[in-house]
């Protein structure tokens, strides 16, 4: 009897034991949760704080060369030494972020390499995003605009891809500068639309062939090539899309709303 209480002790004191190290395990896993998803909230607050980047700081500067232009400005001795135009533009973007975010001061302070790379990552990721929100939001706008100045057959749609450019009569309107202003170009620009369409080798379309609508109402002065640069009327209304809202582009010419009167 005495072996078999003994026996049955021995049992006891197993179970507990084994139930105690499966307690503490247990513990140990919420407590790697905790940190997991305050680590994820973290991530996920930079991301937000960098959707800012691309509308109040810079369009095309990254996170980390803002930071790395702060650092060589505070290695100098002397503030006054020349800087080239990159480096001034660099330095202004990150005061800017700064003054927008001025929690990140101490984060990017830290001298954790690894900390500050993905703290980099997040903010790029949200300035990215939001970047590709904007430009993802001109679509349906662009061809609203496009089809109520230059009312053409077929209509184009903001999900298809097909008909657009050269190939559709309301975009091919915005002549590049460089045909409408060659010899003969405003006598002769039906069948300049043909060359176009047919890649003629001398009415060629590249990066260099300016459309009209960057220059305000067309307007192309070859004597003073900056006078109405970038005032084009859809230049102005994507600006505004963008950077004050879709209602102040509505009332620039006191357009009905794309989504009443533009259903696709």
């Amino acid at each position: 009897m005495a072996n078999l209480f003994s026996f049955d002790d021995q049992s006891n004191d197993t179970d507990n034991t084994t139930t105690a190290a499966w307690k503490q395990r247990i513990s140990q896993l919420e407590e790697e949760v905790e940190t997991l998803q305050g680590s994820q909230q973290k991530k996920s607050g930079f991301t937000v704080a960098g959707r800012c980047i691309r509308r109040l700081v810079s369009l095309t500067a990254r996170v980390e060369d803002l930071v790395g232009e702060s650092d060589r400005w505070v290695c100098l001795d002397d503030f006054e030494d020349q800087h080239t135009k990159e480096q001034d533009r660099l330095f202004k973007a990150y005061n800017k972020l700064l003054d927008h975010q001025p929690s990140l001061r101490k984060v990017f302070e830290s001298t954790d390499a690894c900390k500050l790379s993905n703290v980099f990552k997040e903010l790029n990721k949200g300035a990215d995003s939001a970047h590709g929100d904007d430009a993802a939001s001109l679509k349906s706008a662009v061809m609203h605009w496009l089809m109520s100045a230059e009312p053409e057959e077929p209509a184009l749609r903001s999900d298809e891809k097909d008909g657009r450019g050269f190939d559709h009569e309301g975009c091919i309107s915005y002549y590049p500068l460089h045909i409408i202003f060659s010899s003969s170009g405003l006598n002769h620009l039906d069948s300049h639309r043909v060359a176009i369409r047919d890649y003629h080798p001398e009415f060629l379309i590249t990066t260099y062939s300016w459309p009209t609508f960057l220059y305000e109402n067309k307007n192309f002065d070859p004597n003073n090539p900056t006078d109405g640069l970038f005032k084009g009327k859809l230049l102005v209304k994507a600006f505004k899309q963008i950077f004050t809202s879709p209602t102040s582009v509505l009332k620039m010419d006191d357009e009905p709303s794309p989504r009443k009167c533009w259903r696709l």
